[in-house]
C-alpha cells in the first residue's frame, strides 16, 4: 500500500463544510481513510486561517492504483513515519464509554462511598481492557491494521 498525502477542495458554509475531490481521486480504490487535515478543532482554525479554500487528506491506495492518485500535481507519496506524524497531528484518542451500564452502577457506589473492587476499578481505567470506558485506538495501530492486510 502506497501512503499519499494531497489537496482537496473545501466548501465552507455556516451550517457545513464540503469537499471536492481532484479528478484523479476514485474513493473505490481508497484502502485507507481519508484522513483530513481539519479534522480536529485546533487544525480546522489553521486551515481557516490560511485563508485558502483547500486542505490537505492522508490517504492508503493500492501500489497498483497509486500512479493515478499520484498524477495530481498536489499529491505526493509519503513514507510511513510522515504518515504517522500526520495522524498524530490530525487524529486523537478519546476516551468512550462502552459499558454504560456498568459504568453508571459503579458511579452510584462511588457516590455511596462504597468501595470498588479492582475489576471495578479496572472499568474506569480507559488504558485498561476491561469494558467501561476505553480509549479508542491511536492512529498507528489504525493504520498498522490497514497496512498488514
Amino acid at each position: 500500500m502506497k501512503l499519499i498525502k494531497m489537496s482537496i477542495g473545501r466548501n465552507r458554509t455556516p451550517e457545513k463544510t464540503s469537499y471536492v475531490y481532484p479528478k484523479e481521486y476514485d474513493a473505490r480504490k481508497v484502502r485507507f481513510g481519508p484522513v483530513y487535515e481539519s479534522s480536529l478543532k485546533k487544525n480546522f482554525d489553521k486551515v481557516v486561517a490560511r485563508g485558502d479554500r483547500d486542505e490537505s487528506i492522508l490517504i492508503g491506495v493500492d501500489d497498483a492504483d497509486a500512479v493515478q492518485f499520484l498524477a495530481n500535481p498536489t499529491a505526493q507519496e509519503v513514507p510511513y513515519d510522515d504518515a504517522l506524524a500526520l495522524g498524530d497531528d490530525w487524529t486523537e484518542q478519546v476516551e468512550r464509554i462502552t459499558d454504560s451500564a456498568k459504568v453508571i452502577a459503579i458511579s452510584a457506589k462511588v457516590a455511596r462511598g462504597e468501595s470498588l473492587s479492582k475489576k471495578e476499578k479496572e472499568a474506569l481505567d480507559p488504558e485498561s481492557k476491561e469494558p467501561g470506558i476505553t480509549k479508542s485506538r491511536s492512529f498507528k495501530e489504525v493504520l498498522d491494521e490497514a497496512l498488514a492486510k
